[in-house]
């Protein structure tokens, strides 16, 4: 392609996923890991989190942070013992939404 013969590489690729399974399974598959909904004052353990997970291409700032926990229909965070392991902010669309 003309990007390779420019010596472009490749670095990140970018995932799409279609779920149309219909329900949702009723049992957690970990049952050590406990699911609940975020809240405004985990966004400061969800930054870091964030910034220790991703590349720095990938990172979420507070403010990005904030403006989608702002529009999420539903953020979710995961935690072991007390301990924030992971985090989901979901927007949704007419057609759609975005994880």
């Amino acid at each position: 392609t003309l990007l390779k013969s420019s010596n472009f590489q490749p670095t990140t690729d970018v995932v799409m996923l279609i779920w149309d399974s219909g329900e949702i399974p009723s049992e957690h598959p970990c049952p050590d890991i406990a699911i609940r909904p975020m809240n405004f004052d985990d966004l400061t353990k969800v930054e870091i989190l964030d910034q220790s997970s991703f590349g720095s291409l990938w990172h979420n700032s507070r403010t990005s942070l904030e403006f989608a926990f702002n529009q999420a229909a539903i953020a979710t965070i995961a935690e072991i013992d007390g301990s924030i392991v992971g985090y989901q902010i979901s927007t949704a669309m007419q057609m759609g939404g975005h994880l």
